[in-house]
């Protein structure tokens, strides 16, 4: 959207020049408050309009620092579990514990013995019911990597008793197989 009467985009070479005694602090150019003005109005969507014309909003001339309490409470952990799968079908390797909340990162799965093979990685929902298929493959044996470059999926985000799944197939013989993820974990509320 170009229309200039509402002031969106704003049109910079309008604004007027501030004081600089009263707007900048020391050391401060002009040309770096009109950058910083270019980028918030687009980004945070500001009309700097009165009267019809374009004013600068004020900025305060010093640093404030400021502490997200959410990235103080999660703690990255390295989860795994082993598991023996004792025939075809879904298998349940990660839950998320009570009282507890997941982001999953990156999910590694390694045959470490016995005879059969996967072919797909699930979230399963507890609260919903549903299941999601994350990664889907020729049936394998070997380690695999998730996300991976053909499902680059940023976060996993997993509630209480959430759940990774492995599709089993071609089982004869009983052995074992890990699972590891890395995940952030909060409490959950």
């Amino acid at each position: 959207m170009t229309d200039r009467s509402w002031g969106f985009p704003p049109d910079f070479s309008a604004l007027p020049e501030p004081p600089v005694e009263d707007r900048l602090p020391p050391g401060t150019v002009q040309a770096d408050v009109i950058d910083a003005y270019r980028r918030l109005y687009p980004r945070l969507k500001l009309v700097g309009t009165s009267g019809g014309r374009l004013v600068p909003p004020h900025l305060l001339p010093g640093i404030r620092l400021t502490t997200s309490l959410d990235d103080l409470l999660v703690a990255y952990k390295v989860v795994t579990a082993q598991v023996s799968p004792t025939a075809d079908g879904w298998i349940t390797v990660l839950t998320v514990p009570a009282d507890k909340r997941w982001r999953a990162h990156t999910v590694t799965y390694v045959k470490d013995a016995g005879t059969y093979s996967y072919n797909a990685l699930r979230l399963t929902d507890v609260s919903l019911a549903r299941n999601l298929t994350l990664d889907s493959f020729t049936a394998e044996n070997s380690t695999r990597y998730f996300p991976n470059s053909a499902h680059p999926v940023p976060v996993l985000p997993m509630d209480a008793g959430d759940h990774l799944d492995l599709s089993i197939t071609t089982w004869s013989v009983t052995g074992a197989l890990t699972m590891t993820a890395l995940v952030t974990e909060e409490d959950s509320y």
